[in-house]
């Protein structure tokens, strides 16, 4: 069935020409960029390899749970960009977004910029935020950056049996993850396995301000912990 999933080619990806979102200042042996501009923001922005190396005068226990990107509002726990002046964090990966994209599954054929400081609505996830964002040149349709990042072309594994997923855009079923009735979906072709886009673009790793820990993102069917406790914050099992 031609609508019940898209195929992108490779080929046309290398036909367009994205321009970069940032201008490499200084470079460690390995060739990474460790200081570097970034159109949006107006100081340089450093490389920091890990959380808990920035510290600012501060225990890595108090600032770790402070930051979050500034880019997709997830919680710095990778390799990042901070800025010395501002509290500005991004990601390494959001840092290197470009700034035209054409975003897969974006029916109006159009490149997206990126902007930013603006409240939206994204199109695919339906949140509103302030954050980072790619906007239709056409259709002047915004996609926050976690769905962008979701939605871009590459490995798509099912986490439970490592199975690829496939895009449905007409899907009627409900997802496996939250229980929730979806029209698209991410689905397996072998066990049916089924994920909606919201699920699907949850990381695999976060970090809450209420533990020290790192937190993994977790199958409820393979995890006996699940059976014998509950959510702190819902305290619901």
């Amino acid at each position: 069935d031609e609508h019940s999933y898209s195929i992108v080619s490779p080929e046309n990806e290398d036909e367009i020409s994205y321009e970069s979102s940032i201008t490499v200042l200084e470079s460690n042996d390995a060739g990474e960029a460790t200081k570097i501009k970034h159109f949006m923001h107006i100081h340089n922005l450093m490389l920091s390899p890990s959380v808990e190396r920035y510290e600012n005068g501060l225990s890595p226990s108090v600032e770790r749970y402070e930051n979050d990107c500034d880019g997709c509002l997830l919680p710095i726990l990778e390799p990042f960009y901070s800025c010395s002046f501002c509290d500005f964090f991004l990601h390494k990966v959001c840092a290197e977004l470009p700034k035209m994209k054409d975003v897969w599954r974006h029916l109006c054929q159009k490149l997206l910029a990126l902007i930013s400081d603006r409240v939206f609505r994204c199109r695919e996830c339906l949140n509103v935020c302030n954050a980072f964002a790619y906007e239709c040149c056409g259709c002047k349709a915004k996609k926050c950056l976690q769905c962008v990042i979701a939605l871009t072309p590459g490995a798509r594994i099912c986490l439970k049996f490592e199975h690829p997923l496939f895009y449905y855009r007409e899907y009627n079923g409900k997802c496996n993850a939250c229980g929730h009735t979806t029209r698209a979906a991410f689905r397996c072709k072998v066990c049916n396995f089924v994920l909606h886009l919201g699920c699907f673009s949850l990381p695999i790793t976060v970090l809450h301000k209420c533990d020290e820990h790192i937190l993994s993102l977790t199958d409820y069917d393979d995890n006996n912990y699940l059976e014998h406790h509950y959510c702190d914050i819902c305290k619901e099992s």
